[in-house]
């Protein structure tokens, strides 16, 4: 079922300077309890790197290469844990990259009529930005003892909704049901095509509306990164319910970075840039 647009003429956008100050701290907090997310502006050169990495993966890999290319770039840990390419359901693709994506990446045997060093140093440079945006933002969060945090690897995942209305196998199987993330924050790029909806506990009058981050918050592609909680983050902002709704007729590419472990202190931030929270 698609979400609602209810909030499309009703939203704010506040912005300011993102450091280690206390109100910059706060503003973050409140974003993640009041509306179950924060929103942050990047620089002209994140963008065009987040841009880089999902154009080059639709165009050269995700709609270029037959599925037999792409299961050779399939990989399983010890564990279990994907690596490469995968295809969860008929309506939709996905390339993991692990945390040592660097060695694993420039392991793996890519086909020679792909540039596939210029995709892995893009997945590579892609993952390591968002890792320090996720670790910037979650030192301003106060850790919860309730819960613990998963000890898994935190993944950077590259998703293709091919939104084919004649696939018939896709017809009726959504792109994302409403879940949870089980990690401390999850980190979205606004993408170019509409697809991604959150459930806001603060907005509406009943308390809770889906908001479509990218129809309903005129916010521009790349340059903006959405951040939600996980369940790990424990008792300070409930996970955000969230989901990937379709767009018949236009692929989309996602960027998703879920930080599933608190990084080491440090003591100079290395966050530069601004930040953003919606307010209704």
């Amino acid at each position: 079922m698609e979400p609602s647009s209810e909030l499309s003429n009703r939203n704010q956008v506040l912005t300011t300077p993102l450091c280690q100050s206390t109100g910059a701290c706060t503003r973050l907090r409140d974003a993640l309890v009041q509306y179950g997310f924060a929103v942050l502006k990047v620089s002209a050169r994140d963008s065009e790197l987040f841009r880089r990495c999902a154009r080059r993966f639709e165009h050269t890999f995700f709609r270029a290469l037959p599925a037999a290319t792409k299961e050779r770039l399939q990989h399983f840990d010890s564990s279990g844990g994907l690596k490469g390419w995968n295809r969860p359901s008929a309506a939709k693709e996905v390339f993991r990259v692990p945390e040592n994506c660097k060695a694993a990446l420039e392991a793996s045997v890519w086909p020679p009529s792909l540039r596939g060093r210029r995709l892995a140093r893009d997945a590579q440079s892609a993952r390591r930005r968002l890792w320090q945006l996720a670790s910037a933002c979650l030192r301003a969060v106060p850790r919860s003892p309730a819960v613990d945090e998963p000890s898994s690897p935190s993944p950077f995942d590259i998703f293709f909704y091919a939104n084919d209305p004649e696939n018939l196998l896709a017809e009726d199987v959504a792109n994302l049901s409403p879940h949870v993330d089980p990690g401390l924050l999850t980190l979205v790029p606004v993408a170019a095509t509409p697809g991604l909806a959150l459930r806001c506990p603060g907005a509406g009058p009943r308390g809770l509306r889906w908001c479509k981050v990218e129809e309903d918050m005129q916010l521009e592609p790349y340059r903006h990164v959405v951040v939600f909680p996980g369940v790990a983050l424990g008792l300070l902002a409930p996970a955000t319910v969230h989901m990937v709704y379709k767009k018949p007729g236009c692929a989309r590419v996602s960027l998703v970075y879920e930080l599933r472990r608190r990084p080491p202190s440090r003591r100079k931030p290395f966050f530069v840039g601004k930040t953003q929270r919606a307010v209704w």
